[in-house]
């Protein structure tokens, strides 16, 4: 999805660096805040900001716990 987003924006001429630049910036909460309020204004995206996060915003290795592995 993220690409998606990218390639978007690279078209339309919003985004002129390279995806790996993209994926640095989109780490920025405040970027992907800003990010989020461009293409709702554009009438790209017509989610709010915690469905933008979870569609475009790769999670974290680790970030989750394992169900199959032990708390104690």
């Amino acid at each position: 999805m993220l690409e998606q987003l990218y390639q978007g924006l690279y078209n339309d001429g919003h985004f002129t660096g390279s995806f790996q630049d993209f994926q640095t910036k989109m780490q920025d909460p405040e970027y992907r805040k800003r990010l989020h309020a461009g293409v709702v204004s554009d009438g790209d995206f017509s989610g709010d900001f915690t469905v933008f996060e979870n569609k475009f915003v790769e999670k974290q290795a680790g970030s989750t716990v394992d169900p199959t592995m032990s708390q104690s």
